[in-house]
């Protein structure tokens, strides 16, 4: 396995998790769910996109299968977000989406910290993201396909 080298040619070791976490955005970045995928996955009530940690996400509550609602929280990054807003897919799973953010007091200090609010904005984001992955990945594995 070669590991990518930067510009004065030192290798550089890509950690087990960061290589997983590449692979889990490049696979997953043209999710097409199935109503099978969505039946028992956490609904995002009151969303709004946040920007934080470097990555994209959201700041929700969350309403589990058994209808037991969250605290207000942020989930974990965002890899692909339906165009219709049904769903999203997050680094650790499927999420369906449900009412947007309107004027809940609790989500407001969240607001400074949101950046985004066009979901093309965040695909092209996304987008970027996943093309920097399968090129850092492909870098440091020659001839392995990541996009299967």
């Amino acid at each position: 396995m070669k590991d990518e080298q930067d510009t004065a040619g030192t290798r550089i070791e890509l950690l087990p998790e960061h290589r997983a976490l590449l692979k889990t955005v490049v696979k997953w970045a043209n999710a097409q769910p199935t109503e099978d995928d969505l039946r028992d996955v956490p609904l995002l009530d009151d969303w709004m996109l946040y920007m934080g940690r470097g990555d994209i996400a959201f700041a929700a509550h969350a309403v589990m299968p058994n209808g037991a609602r969250s605290t207000l929280l942020t989930t974990r990054a965002i890899i692909a977000i339906d165009n219709d807003l049904k769903w999203a897919f997050l680094e650790d799973g499927y999420v369906r989406l449900g009412r947007r953010h309107g004027d809940n007091p609790e989500l407001r200090e969240y607001m400074l910290c949101a950046q985004l609010n066009s979901v093309p904005e965040v695909q092209a984001l996304l987008k970027a993201q996943t093309e920097a992955a399968e090129e850092l990945l492909l870098r440091c594995d020659p001839g392995r396909d990541y996009d299967a």
